[in-house]
C-alpha cells in the first residue's frame, strides 16, 4: 500500500512543484504585469548614458533592453540606480534585471548573471598634458596621485587593487568622475576602454595610459535575481538568439565603431 501511495502521489507532487516554480518565475510576473523594470545608472557611455536636459537614456544597453521589452510585448521602465545600491536592488526585487555590469565572484555570491555578451578592459584616463608625468601604470601607483572612480562599481575595486598606494576618490553623481580630471581636480579617471574611447572623441585633451596594462578579463552581463533559473534561462536563450540573428553585432557597430 505504501509503495502504491508513493508511486501514485510522487509524480503529482513533482508536477505540482514544477508548476509552482514556473508560475512564480519573474518571467511570468512580467508578462502578467505588462512591464519590464530595468535598473540602469546612466553614467557609462556608450552603454547607458542619461541626458539630463532632455531626460532620456541612450546607448547600447538601452537599445538592448528596449528590444527585450518589445519581444516580451511589455512596457519598458528604466529605473535610475547607483552602482553602490544596484546589487541590493536586485536582491530585494526592486527591478527585474540591470543593464550591463561586470561579472565578478563577489557579486555572484548574491545575484545571478546572464551570459556575457560584451567584454571591456580597465584603463586609466589622464590629461594629455600629464602624459610625461604618468607614462605607465606603475607611475600612477604612488602617494599623492588622485584617482577618481565611480563609487560602488567594479572600477573602484580595480583601483584599490591596482593602485594601493594612490589616493582613491569614489564619487557617485554621474559626470563628477571624469570631469574632475578635466577640471584638474583629479589626476586619473579609471574606467572601461569603451567609455574612454567615447570620452576621447568628446574631449581631445584626454589620453589613455596604455603602457603596463595588466592582463584582465572584464565580462559584461545583466544582473538578475539569483534564485529564478526560469528567468535566467529565458534571458540567456534570448541573448543567444539575438546574437545568431546579428542584432547584438548591429548594436556594437552602432555604438562602438572601431
Amino acid at each position: 500500500m505504501k509503495k502504491f501511495f508513493l508511486l501514485t502521489v510522487m509524480p503529482v507532487l513533482i508536477t505540482f512543484s514544477a508548476s509552482v516554480l514556473a508560475v512564480d518565475s519573474r518571467l511570468h510576473e512580467i508578462l502578467r504585469a505588462g512591464e519590464l523594470r530595468v535598473a540602469t545608472t546612466g553614467d557609462l557611455d556608450p552603454l547607458s548614458l542619461f541626458n539630463p536636459t532632455r531626460e532620456y537614456y541612450r546607448g547600447f544597453d538601452i537599445d538592448l533592453v528596449r528590444e527585450l521589452a518589445d519581444d516580451l510585448e511589455v512596457k519598458l521602465t528604466l529605473v535610475p540606480a547607483h552602482w553602490s545600491g544596484m546589487m541590493e536592488g536586485v536582491k530585494q526585487g526592486r527591478y527585474d534585471l540591470t543593464t550591463s555590469a561586470i561579472i565578478n565572484m563577489e557579486r555572484a555570491k548574491w545575484v545571478g548573471f546572464s551570459d556575457s555578451y560584451l567584454s571591456v578592459v580597465t584603463v586609466p584616463v589622464i590629461l594629455e598634458e600629464n602624459k610625461k608625468k604618468f607614462p605607465n601604470w606603475s607611475s600612477l601607483n604612488r602617494q599623492g596621485v588622485d584617482i577618481v572612480v565611480t563609487q560602488g562599481g567594479v572600477f573602484e575595486h580595480r583601483a584599490r587593487t591596482y593602485f594601493p598606494d594612490a589616493d582613491i576618490d569614489p564619487v557617485q553623481r554621474p559626470d563628477d568622475d571624469y570631469m574632475k580630471v578635466i577640471w584638474g581636480q583629479s589626476d586619473v579617471y579609471l574606467t572601461s576602454n569603451l567609455e574612454a574611447l567615447s570620452l576621447r572623441s568628446r574631449f581631445p585633451n584626454l589620453q589613455v595610459v596604455e603602457n603596463g596594462i595588466p592582463e584582465q578579463v572584464n565580462r559584461l552581463a545583466m544582473m538578475m535575481p539569483q534564485d529564478d533559473q526560469v528567468w535566467i534561462n529565458y534571458i540567456n536563450h534570448w541573448l543567444r538568439l539575438k546574437q545568431e540573428e546579428g542584432f547584438i553585432d548591429q548594436l556594437k557597430q552602432r555604438w562602438m565603431p572601431e
